[in-house]
């Protein structure tokens, strides 16, 4: 038997434990992210919050084998169970830097396989499957076996129309170089009034991928609903776009972040403090308006300490309130004296 067939095995053996075996009326949700810690991570917030609101719910979460040593499982609720697919199939998470493309290539064509061996060896039915909006393969597995999907788009609803609609860019022949035109403003964006060319995401000027706009409508395109980790309220003039052009059911989620008691910091990935989460909002109600700057390098960019302390004088010669997001979910809120 493989590692990963045993994982799955013990898994499985947990949500019995919880569930009643004999019930195939159960609300069982297959969660499958795609590998990367800032596309992992609002998922699971995601699935903690179903399972705060509906008990009842079964999920069973799905990720490589080297993401579930990474993940602290037994810090989940018992309906919450993990099954993996080998490491062998896919780059590591350790080596992903060293050839970006390759990792994606291996991600969108490699993993469609044994997620489906997954799939047919749970043991109870799959009522639905929430997928990262990225995996067209994971979407066309659900309509082939009749389950429905929900694809979930891990940034914001503006990220998404400006890749939703990057084949305008070469429609209108936009130039997208750094060099000579990182101020120039792009006004034609559906749902966004202007933008800068150095604001835009870095994946649509860059020429080792696509920027033809396909690969991100088509996984979307194929499910059955639309999800955003947004408010209406915070970015409506987009929503009103997304909601009018798209035939599914598209719904805003929320911040998939675990700022809410419900949601303790282990929820996260390698979480390394015990502060309770919520101590960040009740620091940030009480600075003034518009007086904190927010600091967030993501996980994938490594920086030498030369770099860090770089950054931190240059935030320090500032003066400016700081929250400062590091790589392995610590938070560290400060005004400099």
């Amino acid at each position: 038997m493989s590692v990963s067939s045993l994982n799955c095995m013990i898994q499985e053996k947990r949500a019995e434990l919880y569930m009643d075996t004999n019930n195939n009326n159960v609300c069982h949700i297959v969660a499958m992210p795609f590998p990367r810690r800032g596309h992992i991570n609002p998922v699971l917030n995601l699935c903690n919050l179903l399972v705060s609101r509906k008990p009842e719910i079964l999920i069973t979460f799905v990720v490589t084998e080297e993401w579930l040593g990474l993940i602290d499982s037994d810090a989940y609720p018992k309906n919450v169970s993990f099954a993996t697919i080998p490491d062998n199939i896919i780059p590591s998470q350790k080596n992903q830097l060293a050839d970006k493309v390759a990792f994606v290539i291996a991600t969108m064509t490699k993993l469609e396989a044994p997620f489906q061996r997954i799939l047919d060896r749970l043991h109870h039915p799959v009522t639905t499957i929430i997928t990262d909006a990225l995996l067209l393969w994971a979407a066309e597995t659900g309509n082939r076996r009749n389950i429905p999907v929900a694809a979930l788009w891990t940034s914001s609803a503006s990220v998404f129309s400006i890749f939703y609609h990057s084949d305008l860019f070469k429609e209108k022949q936009f130039p997208l170089d750094l060099e000579e035109h990182a101020d120039d403003i792009i006004d034609f964006i559906p749902g966004i009034s202007s933008i800068r060319v150095a604001d835009i995401p870095s994946f649509i000027y860059n020429k080792q991928y696509s920027t033809d706009g396909r690969g991100f409508k088509l996984p979307v395109s194929k499910a059955q609903y639309f999800l955003l980790p947004s408010v209406y309220e915070l970015e409506s003039q987009v929503l009103d776009v997304i909601k009018t052009n798209f035939s599914i059911r598209t719904y805003t989620v929320g911040p998939l972040i675990p700022y809410k008691s419900e949601l303790p910091c282990k929820s996260s990935i390698n979480c390394d403090h015990d502060q309770d989460p919520r101590y960040y909002i009740e620091w940030l109600n009480s600075q003034p308006t518009n007086s904190v700057l927010f600091v967030s390098m993501g996980s994938l960019v490594k920086f030498s300490s030369a770099q860090l302390d770089e950054m931190v004088a240059g935030v320090k010669i500032s003066g400016v309130r700081c929250l400062w997001v590091g790589g392995a979910m610590i938070l560290v809120a400060f005004k400099w004296s």
